[in-house]
């Protein structure tokens, strides 16, 4: 399968690139190239996600199989990946717990529990998810959301409990 993830050297999206990459996915990782270098074996993009008309051309040149979105952070951001991947199989979207808040009365969290976001990374995130959600539901676009609660990794290690901005 063709895939691309939009980020490819950070603490999570790393190992996922080399995970597909040892399964002989085609992997493409499409990010600044500021972050060092992508997982030997990937393919590297290099662009600003944030230069929408560029992004999604380039995306829509390559015709994703698949498509795994670590970085989108807003609404402009999901938009744009709507369009880049118009014609994907599948999009996988990384959101993060942080769109929960703070309220830690109940746990595990499952999708019916209430979004209330209290920094910006949190807010970003969750007007991302419903901009997703609203384009399934309307145009049956072809989208999971994860939300991982920590991220841990050589790269970083702890970096990110629930409902903190990163540093």
């Amino acid at each position: 399968m063709k895939i691309c993830i939009i980020g490819g050297t950070g603490n999570i999206s790393r190992n996922i690139v080399v995970e597909l990459i040892n399964d002989n996915h085609d992997v493409y990782c499409f990010n600044r190239g500021l972050n060092g270098d992508v997982p030997s074996g990937a393919k590297h993009i290099i662009g600003d996600r944030n230069n929408s008309e560029f992004f999604e051309k380039r995306i829509q040149e390559e015709a994703f199989d698949y498509a795994i979105d670590m970085f989108c952070m807003n609404s402009k951001q999901a938009l744009s990946t709507i369009r880049a991947f118009k014609g994907v199989k599948h999009l996988i979207f990384c959101s993060s717990t942080s769109v929960y808040g703070t309220d830690y009365s109940s746990q595990p969290k499952n999708e019916k529990y209430p979004i209330k976001p209290r920094t910006k990374y949190g807010l970003g995130k969750a007007v991302s998810e419903e901009i997703f959600i609203r384009e399934y539901r309307n145009k049956k676009f072809p989208v999971t959301i994860l939300r991982p609660s920590m991220t841990y990794g050589p790269q970083l290690g702890l970096y990110r409990q629930i409902s903190t901005d990163p540093s």
